[in-house]
């Protein structure tokens, strides 16, 4: 059930921000901040080429998610979670294909796409066990502690350590090759 919740309330998400992305109109202020974003990029000013700042961009909802597992009613939270994120995936995709046309499609999974290869799975994966935790949590305390058994065992420790090892290395490597991929995507909306 978590699995499901999960994945469904993610694809919402990004099915609204697509269709959200389509209401943007050439004069909204959106092609400017694209503009504006694109000549902070290329005069050095990235604020995001810090290891720890890309640390913190790839593992912020992960980290979430993984904190509802340890809160009573935390489940009520994570599909909400996951169809925000799946929002701004799309809707961000979404704005830059529809800005910059079929040209902006590399661009997009440049910036987008590389970085969802490792989070999506991640994300899916602590969202799931963080989901039947705070089941597990909440039934216990609805209950008043007739069956006590502890969420979390030996399987909740090792994927959640895996998963944000995972994260940290693909954020080491978001950080090794930062600027090179900020530069091709940059390169490629310019040439537009």
């Amino acid at each position: 059930m978590a699995l499901v919740l999960t994945v469904l309330f993610f694809a919402v998400g990004c099915i609204v921000g697509t269709a959200s992305a389509s209401y943007i109109t050439e004069n909204s202020v959106v092609p400017n901040f694209i503009s504006d974003i694109i000549t902070s990029l290329n005069a050095g000013n990235n604020d995001n080429s810090s290891f720890l700042s890309i640390l913190l961009d790839v593992s912020f909802y992960p980290l979430i998610v993984f904190a509802m597992g340890f809160f009573v009613f935390g489940f009520a939270m994570i599909p909400p979670l996951a169809a925000v994120r799946g929002y701004i995936y799309s809707f961000s995709v979404a704005l830059l294909i529809r800005y910059y046309g079929i040209s902006g499609v590399i661009p997009a999974f440049i910036l987008f796409g590389i970085k969802s290869i490792v989070f999506i799975p991640c994300f899916v994966v602590l969202a799931v066990q963080a989901f039947s935790s705070s089941m597990k949590l909440t039934s216990t305390v609805v209950s008043r502690g007739a069956s006590w058994t502890p969420p979390y065992g030996k399987r909740f420790v090792l994927r959640s350590v895996l998963c944000f090892i995972a994260l940290a290395l693909f954020a080491l490597v978001l950080f090794l090759l930062s600027d090179k991929v900020f530069n091709a995507a940059i390169y490629l909306l310019q040439k537009t």
